[in-house]
């Protein structure tokens, strides 16, 4: 039974998947698949901070301001991310 939002019915991701089931990669290329989802994103907040996130990452766990400073700072820290959490 799908989720209903002004007689609509929600579209995916929010409608049918468990907000406490971790997306895989595949289901995020499968739904998503213009996305490249290995490519990193320059974030950056107005106090200058900022970094490379990881796409994947954002849309497992969403990313909050107070994350910003962990980021990786290079394309090299970003691919050891890359290696170590993503294989």
């Amino acid at each position: 039974m799908a989720a209903r939002l002004s007689g609509k019915a929600v579209p995916e991701p929010y409608g049918g998947i468990a907000r406490s089931q971790l997306w895989t990669e595949a289901m995020l290329n499968q739904r998503f698949p213009y996305i490249r989802w290995r490519t990193p994103l320059l974030v950056a907040t107005f106090s200058g901070k900022g970094g490379l996130a990881c796409r994947i990452c954002i849309a497992r766990h969403g990313l909050l301001g107070s994350n910003v400073d962990r980021l990786p700072r290079t394309q090299v820290e970003f691919e050891a991310h890359m290696r170590e959490f993503h294989p």
